[in-house]
């Protein structure tokens, strides 16, 4: 292994469960979401003696796996729609389940899996705001710079995702108190 490959990955390792959990966001899947940050990681191993740290290390990273995530959101969805109309021999349609396991479901407490149902139930370009903001603690204008948009877009984006998941907990039944995003 050469001196600049054992650099990157001890650099990029403290990184690896937040890159997974921006990932998972986007593609749904914990297998999908693995891969998506292992070939994202492979691909910034191959670049990184191209990389000129105008911005952090972690920055640069969150944006080829954001873009490699979404890449694959994409291509999935061509596929799934691609399957749908492809009958098995037996007439029938074989849709995989990506719901979260029983025993995960039972580690969330009821608050925490209804705010997370509620992040989920964003649009994409809302639920990469809410992770960015809240999970990864990056300011607008960090947001701004990641998503490549404007800052005030970021901002007016943001206030929609918050009424639409307030008004999304309230429906759910969340205690008022806890609806202050």
């Amino acid at each position: 292994m050469s001196n600049k490959s054992r650099e990157f990955l001890e650099k990029s390792a403290p990184y690896w469960d937040r890159l997974f959990k921006i990932a998972l966001s986007i593609l749904k899947s914990e297998s999908e979401a693995e891969d998506a940050v292992q070939d994202s990681l492979i691909k910034a191993l191959t670049k990184y003696e191209s990389f000129r740290g105008d911005s952090s290390l972690y920055t640069w990273l969150v944006r080829i796996v954001l873009n490699h995530s979404k890449d694959m959101l994409r291509k999935n969805k061509i596929r799934h729609a691609g399957s749908l109309t492809n009958f098995e021999n037996d007439g029938q349609i074989d849709i995989e389940d990506t719901r979260p396991n029983q025993e995960k479901i039972i580690e969330l407490n009821e608050d925490s899996k209804r705010l997370m149902d509620a992040v989920n139930s964003l649009d994409q370009k809302y639920r990469e705001l809410i992770m960015l903001r809240y999970f990864e603690n990056y300011s607008y204008n960090q947001i701004a710079v990641q998503l490549k948009l404007k800052e005030g877009t970021v901002k007016s984006r943001m206030n929609a995702a918050r009424q639409i998941l307030k008004k999304h907990l309230f429906e759910s039944g969340m205690p008022e108190e806890l609806l202050e995003l």
